[in-house]
């Protein structure tokens, strides 16, 4: 008769063997015809990615976390960690800015969402301190849920009453210190490569605060890591490209839509493979450059929607 120590312990041996299972069958499902060698690849850049990232990230938690250095002193190490992890994952990088774009003025900077490396690939496309967005059960995450409180990222519940305007009220608070604010209105990662439709609540906030909207399209980082498989596959080219700021000062609930439209447009334009760098006007234009105060600043805090 098995005894219950045996039985833990050829659990132990089994579950294992499950998770590679279970791995492989998730990679083929996803990215459809996978081999040895991908697995092989995919483990390196694992590998590789961790033994870089963990210690990084843990330095970058310490000096921001305990030491209490201003997240915005740190841009550079930032800067250095992204540069060092897409390298490390074999991508070929480039960032195509629209010279609209001020450096020196905070915006919200509205992305498409692919995967986990959304953050890093965008990063280093401009020289702005971009303060993110998290559900407040992300924090939880080892290593992760520490690192971006450290950072001061702005965490959001799930559901409930009055959580736009809490959103709101940090999101103000962010800019103004002077940081932009990085955001995936789409609110979750595609399935497909394709952009998702865009929720309106963080177009509300941006608006009622009066800051212009930056487009970000990330084209490439889905041939990189999908939704639903841990698989990497090195070597992706990515390109990152920032849209002309669009103002949103005087954009009433009736045109709230047109924006949304405009915005979603010209990133699925860029992202599923458009070359033109176009800018996202549908009847808008570019905003001018705004002072930290002015962006940080809106007219009123109206009812949460």
């Amino acid at each position: 008769m098995d005894t219950d120590s045996g039985i833990r312990r050829r659990a132990r041996s089994i579950l294992p063997l499950r998770f590679l299972r279970d791995g492989v069958a998730a990679a083929r499902r996803v990215h459809g015809d996978v081999g040895a060698k991908d697995f092989a690849l995919s483990a390196a850049a694992w590998a590789a990615g961790l033994a870089w990232g963990v210690p990084a990230l843990t330095t970058l938690t310490v000096l921001a976390g305990n030491l209490g250095l201003r997240p915005e002193r740190l841009q550079r190490l930032y800067a250095i960690y992204a540069d060092v992890q897409l390298r490390l994952l074999g991508v070929r990088w480039r960032a195509e800015v629209d010279p609209a774009v001020n450096p020196r003025t905070p915006y919200f900077f509205f992305q498409n969402h692919v995967n986990h490396f959304d953050f890093i690939a965008c990063h280093n496309a401009t020289p702005h301190y971009r303060q993110g967005i998290e559900l407040d059960e992300h924090f939880r995450i080892p290593l992760y849920g520490p690192f971006m409180r450290s950072r001061g990222t702005i965490a959001v519940r799930k559901g409930g009453a009055g959580r736009l305007a809490e959103l709101r009220n940090r999101c103000r608070e962010e800019l103004a210190l002077g940081r932009s604010i990085l955001a995936f209105p789409e609110g979750t990662r595609t399935l497909d490569g394709k952009v998702g439709p865009f929720k309106t609540g963080l177009f509300v906030v941006a608006r009622d605060l009066g800051t212009p909207i930056v487009p970000v399209a990330v084209r490439g980082t889905w041939n990189l890591m999908r939704k639903g498989s841990a698989l990497l596959r090195p070597g992706a080219q990515v390109v990152v490209h920032v849209g002309a700021p669009v103002p949103t000062r005087d954009v009433t609930d009736e045109g709230l839509p047109a924006l949304v439209a405009a915005v979603h447009d010209w990133i699925a334009e860029h992202a599923e493979g458009g070359e033109r760098l176009s800018r996202p006007n549908r009847g808008l234009q570019p905003a001018a450059a705004v002072p930290t105060e002015a962006a940080a600043g809106g007219p009123g805090d109206p009812t949460d929607r």
